[in-house]
């Protein structure tokens, strides 16, 4: 028969040991995960904050690239030149009429002006110019001086050289700048992925998509009415508008990031945030990855 051992009070002085540590462990995990779960929310709340700096900064770039040549008049004041601002649920211009453009959004019809410029000393009002553009045979183009300004057609385009018709015979001996003018409508619609801000040429030419992640938009013509170069009024009116009167557009959008997911079917209510635009509609977004922007395009 096999004698009884006592165990050995090390081992057992050991194991206690042990278990007191892995107590000790427990109790601590019990603090430090909640505080680990915390760091790793708010280090991920402040790079959703830089990501969101970071889109805010390039919608308003590309907004100001593509739009701003609307503000461009040389010499002239822009008399000649009006934008159109409409809603999506209104009457819609020709060109996108058959498009489904998204509720609670605007369309806005104007020119980029002077994509393409030159100094014209206006001798006849069938000039030639040795200049080549972007532009066909039927387009309109203008005439910018100091002293007058007018609208004139392009009457024939080849590789090398551009003619030009203007009616009014006050314009003879008149130096000033040409200016090209390529007519687009800017608007809402759904795009290839998700919704998006598209172009749409005026006359002729086929759609682009700009910007998608676009959900709103509404766009605030600033007014100088008395022609004094101040402003005087951010009118909430669609309609049409002389370039002469306008100081710059004022955009209000929810922007939203394409890289963040939020899962809103289970409880819609909880999750979206309420935004009032300057009309009066409310906007409807996911505060995670969806974000109010405004600004001005001059």
């Amino acid at each position: 028969m096999t004698p009884y051992k006592q165990p050995n009070k090390t081992a057992a002085y050991l194991l206690f040991e042990l278990a007191i540590s892995l107590m000790v462990l427990m109790v601590l995990m019990q603090f430090l995960l909640p505080l680990l779960a915390t760091a790793r929310q708010q280090t991920s709340i402040k790079i959703n904050m830089l990501d969101q700096l970071e889109l805010k900064a390039a919608v308003m770039d590309h907004f100001q690239a593509q739009l701003s040549p609307i503000f461009r008049k040389a010499c002239a004041n822009g008399v000649n030149i009006n934008i159109e601002i409409g809603p999506a649920e209104g009457v819609l211009p020709e060109r996108i009429n058959s498009k489904t453009l998204l509720a609670q959004s605007d369309w806005l019809l104007a020119s980029q002006n002077g994509l393409c410029s030159t100094p014209l000393v206006m001798s006849s009002l069938t000039p030639s110019l040795a200049l080549t553009c972007d532009w066909d045979a039927g387009d309109e183009v203008i005439f910018s001086s100091c002293d007058a300004s007018a609208v004139g057609v392009v009457n024939e385009v080849s590789s090398s050289s551009t003619s030009l018709r203007f009616s009014g015979g006050e314009l003879i001996g008149l130096s000033g700048v040409l200016l090209s003018q390529h007519p687009y409508i800017w608007y809402l619609a759904k795009g290839k992925s998700d919704n998006a801000f598209w172009r749409t040429p005026a006359l002729s030419g086929n759609s682009l998509e700009l910007w998608d992640g676009i959900n709103y938009m509404s766009i605030y013509p600033l007014l100088d009415l008395d022609a004094n170069g101040t402003l005087d009024n951010l009118t909430k009116e669609y309609g049409t508008y002389p370039l002469a009167q306008i100081k710059g557009l004022w955009f209000e959008m929810i922007v939203k990031q394409s890289a963040c997911e939020m899962d809103i079917s289970s409880s819609p209510q909880g999750v979206l945030t309420q935004y009032t635009n300057h009309r009066g509609l409310d906007w409807f977004y996911q505060q995670g990855c969806e974000f109010p922007l405004s600004f001005v395009v001059n």
